[in-house]
């Protein structure tokens, strides 16, 4: 037999495979594994009766021959066919194979076997005849439970190089995780992802999620995901019995560690006690009596308090109180001293934890059906491996006491009360969705553990505020501009009327020699009267019509009357007003009323803000300067004097303070609309924009009647 008869057609291969010449049968099935992608040809194979002899080929054969042989008999199965003539010692021969770890194309192929046998009990499309036909995995349970290191085989090939082998080996994984959650009690369940994590599986799957590798073998990786998921969604469906000895277990050891924490308190309550008052206690009489809501419950019924976060909130309790006892007796003690409504609940603060993580890595939306898997497959890997790989999933016990830690954190530095306990849970929530939601894939889990424990009451404060502006644009878009622009006029309005109040009040001005004021070279200057004059006085008239003004050779102790003073300007002759001030410019922070008022009597060479007012009938001239020797005192008068005019500020200060109004302002509308004001519905159909409807009115109960402006014109 040639290699070219070999090549031309099913019956001659079927020949070869059956001959005695090692050479021409290893030569058949490497030409077979290369052709039985043709479902033609795969079809033609199992009708010459090629099956038998390809399954003697995998019993009996070694090396290159049975990794050709194993190759083809996968080819044929994934097309659903030939199931018929694969007997259970074909299973029994390929768990030997991963037992005694052959060489890697061996062992690859294999693997990919086994996968083949495990997925097919779940999907009945592929099991020709039925259930009864060739090997499936309740044929495989026996034979794996003779093999104790197959478990150990499996999660070793987890870390294979490559990559083939790897993904096969986790989906065999799979497929033994999806079968214990569907045949599995809860005990059995539980012993059974109890081995997996002292295999450390879930570490080796979490280290798998972060690397490179990940693209390769995305498929089994995002299952093993959707698996982790399943468990926990039953584990949280699974309500607390205090019938069953594991849940009674479980809560007798939290009793016994508040129980033991509370007694210390006791003890030392009763010691200070009696120093103090030399008389016995009343607890002391009574002795300890431990109440669940010692230790944070709400009731004395923890069954009922675990209604909502089923057997899953229960065992994050139960892990927290051992891997942080420490800190449940520090806690404890702390709280024996303060107030009840001071203290932060501690088994509430677990459960909410609980619930926060559960709904931040959207568990509900989990399946265990092979079909619904396959469509969130399909959607996870469209999305990207970036977006729908999550290996925090995987360490959730870890971020679970990380998040506990940061809620007592926040409830001290708030100094919360029981009454604003759901003000630390908003914040715990955006830590989460900021710290956990917001880290990078490759990020370890000791990192995110750090940045959560790093992250301040201030910043998710300042966080809190950004996710309000956020969520008040796509809900209230239209109507919140069009209120920005209503209350940005309001706020100009009352800006210019304070800054007019400031020219009104009158004003102290320095007269400093112009050669002092470098950075005014660009302004025309009016020569100061060569009268000694040292200080320059100007008020606005109260009917705001003249701008009074006159010079001092020194500062009296009281303000000049407008009638004392010798000079006014008609404010309809001001064309213009000119500084050495540029848009933006602001002070470099407050100034005191001694560096307002404190000017050298030398004629110093202080900076100055130069102010010229320009005006006249038939051309324009320079009317008056105003040497500024403060910011502050410069952007009252510039802009004053514009406003006056009816031009726009310039000056950083004066913008600083209209946006406070406005910002302000704005907050303090928003607070009267509630949740349920929104059209929650009309934002989902429109993918984030607000569906068309009549304008939202945003009230004012303390400003609803006329309001009005006290010019100050007595």
């Amino acid at each position: 037999m040639t290699a070219t008869d070999t090549q031309m057609d099913p019956a001659s291969i079927v020949r070869s495979l059956r001959g005695d010449n090692e050479s021409s049968r290893k030569l058949a099935a490497f030409h077979l594994q290369n052709k039985v992608g043709d479902p033609d040809f795969a079809d033609a194979f199992v009708r010459d009766n090629g099956m038998p002899a390809l399954c003697g080929m995998v019993l009996h054969e070694h090396g290159n021959t049975l990794a050709y042989g194993l190759g083809s008999l996968n080819g044929i199965l994934e097309q659903g066919i030939g199931w018929e003539d694969v007997g259970i010692d074909v299973a029994e021969r390929v768990v030997d194979l991963v037992v005694s770890r052959p060489v890697i194309n061996v062992l690859r192929n294999a693997f990919r076997l086994l996968v083949l046998i495990v997925t097919r009990s779940y999907d009945p499309e592929h099991i020709i005849g039925g259930s009864d036909i060739g090997p499936t995995l309740d044929m495989l349970k026996p034979i794996l439970k003779e093999h104790a290191t197959f478990l150990d085989a499996l999660i070793e090939r987890l870390t294979s190089a490559d990559h083939a082998l790897c993904a096969n080996a986790l989906q065999f994984m799979n497929a033994l995780i999806r079968d214990s959650i569907n045949t599995f009690s809860e005990s059995q369940l539980m012993r059974f992802i109890t081995r997996l994590q002292d295999l450390d599986v879930f570490s080796t799957v979490e280290t798998l999620m972060r690397s490179d590798t990940v693209v390769d073998i995305a498929a089994p990786v995002l299952d093993f995901q959707n698996l982790t998921k399943v468990m926990l969604r039953c584990w949280r469906d699974l309500a607390v019995d205090m019938n069953k000895p594991a849940h009674k277990d479980a809560l007798e050891n939290l009793r016994h560690a508040a129980g033991q924490t509370q007694s210390r308190d006791i003890a030392l309550s009763q010691d200070r006690n009696m120093q103090q008052l030399n008389q016995p206690d009343e607890k002391s009489a009574q002795g300890s009596h431990f109440t669940w809501s010692d230790l944070g419950f709400i009731s004395e019924d923890p069954a009922q308090d675990l209604y909502d976060t089923g057997l899953l909130g229960l065992m994050d309790l139960v892990d927290f109180v051992q891997k942080n006892a420490g800190f449940l007796r520090k806690t404890m003690l702390e709280q024996s001293v303060i107030s009840a409504d001071r203290r932060c609940p501690f088994a509430r603060a677990c459960l909410t934890v609980t619930l926060i993580l559960y709904e931040h890595f959207d568990i509900a939306a989990s399946s265990s059906s092979p079909r619904s898997s396959r469509i969130l497959l399909d959607e996870q890997l469209h999305s990207g491996i970036e977006v729908a790989v999550h290996p925090l999933l995987l360490c959730r016990d870890k971020l679970h006491g990380s998040v506990v830690l940061a809620f007592f954190r926040l409830w001290d530095a708030a100094g919360a009360t029981v009454s604003e306990y759901d003000k630390i849970e908003q914040l715990i929530r955006l830590l989460v969705a900021r710290r956990v939601g917001g880290a990078a894939r490759q990020a370890s889990t000791q990192e995110v553990e750090n940045s959560i424990n790093r992250t301040t009451l201030s910043e998710l404060r300042t966080l809190q505020l950004e996710e309000m502006d956020r969520l008040q644009d796509r809900v209230w878009g239209s109507d919140l501009n069009r209120l920005r622009e209503r209350l940005h006029e309001e706020s100009m309005q009352f800006m210019q009327e304070q800054r007019i109040r400031c020219l009104l009040g009158g004003a102290w001005f320095p007269l400093i020699s112009s050669s002092s004021g470098g950075e005014a070279d660009s302004v025309k200057s009016v020569p100061v009267a060569a009268t000694g004059a040292t200080w320059r006085y100007a008020q606005l008239s109260p009917n705001r019509r003249y701008l009074h003004h006159a010079d001092y050779l020194s500062r009296p102790p009281e303000k000049p009357s407008l009638s004392a003073m010798t000079h006014r300007i008609d404010v309809n002759h001001i064309s213009s007003v000119v500084s050495n001030v540029t848009k933006g410019r602001t002070s470099d922070g407050p100034t005191s009323e001694k560096q307002h008022q404190r000017i050298s009597e030398d004629g110093g060479s202080a900076t100055v803000t130069r102010l010229i007012i320009n005006g006249g009938d038939a051309e324009e001239k320079a009317l008056l300067e105003l040497q500024c020797s403060d910011a502050v005192l410069a952007s009252e008068w510039l802009d004053g004097l514009l406003m006056l005019l009816d031009q726009q500020p310039i000056t950083a200060d004066t913008d600083r303070l209209v946006s406070t109004m406005e910002n302000w302002s704005l907050k303090v509308r928003l607070l009267n609309l509630r949740w349920e004001d929104a059209d929650w519905q009309g934002i989902r159909q429109g993918e984030g924009q607000v569906c068309s409807g009549p304008e939202l009115h945003f009230p004012r109960p303390e400003f609803e009647g006329e309001y009005w402006y006290d010019m100050g014109e007595g």
